[in-house]
């Protein structure tokens, strides 16, 4: 039994020598040199990269503005809602790591009851993922508002003033916790190379919600760190828009990446468990 482990690429795609994009060191080595400001890598930065770091940036700021401008009446209601149902803050700021392993408060609607958290341990037997979060259908902490809000993905639109703080972007990685970080420092490191996303390529793509698919999580993740652009945000953007939030259908990766997509299913001949897997080869593979 593998836990707590990503499992990466294309077996029949590397078996036919098929090329790769650029490298995640590269690409961490760019980015780091980008936001950090560090004059000794500096050099290494394309200009044509570094623009389109500066164009995400001005999309966040200009779409976040707007959506909170256009929002606003649903914001005023969402909030009388939360305030009239049950006693507590309105807003709930959950500690996330951001860029770099920067700590901040990741804003939503409040949809449990206060002091929900505290009873996550007694409900571990109910979780239904395969990771290091938590998650559980017909959360018995959340509260009528809340599941409509979270029905709607309404409860995240808070989320678009860490946007406008630069916290977030629109299109990332979703923010996790320290203690959910630590499982894997490789691909950790990876993850918060970039500003974390109120919507990502995870969220569009999915497809194994039954299975608690936190390996596919993790993949995605990277996939989108490794492919960051403008024209992967705006066709992101386009697919949440389209599939509320990927809860009305799933996006192929194919469509935002091509070839370099995953293989979403394996034959049962290179399938883990079957007679031609190799366990030196599966070690190799583990990230």
């Amino acid at each position: 039994m593998v836990r707590d482990r990503a499992w990466f690429g294309s077996w029949r795609a590397e078996a036919a020598h098929q090329p790769r994009t650029i490298t995640f060191s590269k690409r961490l080595s760019r980015l780091s040199a980008d936001t950090h400001g560090d004059a000794s890598a500096a050099h290494h930065v394309s200009s044509g990269f570094a623009r389109s770091l500066a164009i995400k940036r001005g999309l966040d700021i200009l779409v976040a503005a707007l959506g909170l401008l256009i929002a606003s009446p649903v914001l005023i209601i969402a909030a009388a809602a939360v305030w009239l149902e049950s006693r507590g803050p309105i807003f709930y700021g959950d500690r996330r790591e951001g860029m770099g392993g920067a700590v901040f408060s990741c804003w939503k609607f409040r949809t449990m009851f206060t002091g929900a958290h505290l009873a996550q341990r007694d409900l571990k037997a109910l979780d239904q993922t395969d990771g290091p979060h938590f998650k559980v259908d017909r959360d018995p902490r959340v509260t009528r508002v809340g599941r409509v809000l979270r029905a709607l993905n309404a409860d995240e639109v808070p989320q678009l003033f860490n946007v406008l703080r630069g916290q977030m972007s629109l299109v990332g990685p979703r923010p996790s916790p320290f203690r959910e970080n630590q499982v894997c420092v490789p691909w950790r490191a990876a993850r918060l190379s970039v500003r974390p996303g109120i919507t990502g390529f995870w969220q569009v793509c999915r497809h194994d919600r039954a299975a608690g698919d936190f390996h596919q999580w993790i993949e995605y993740d990277l996939l989108y760190v490794q492919h960051l652009s403008v024209w992967l945000d705006l066709k992101i953007l386009t697919a949440t828009f389209l599939t509320l939030g990927g809860k009305l259908a799933h996006i192929k990766a194919a469509w935002l990446v091509g070839a370099e997509a995953p293989v979403e299913e394996i034959p049962e001949s290179e399938s883990v468990g079957s007679e031609a897997f190799h366990p030196e080869e599966a070690a190799r593979r583990v990230a």
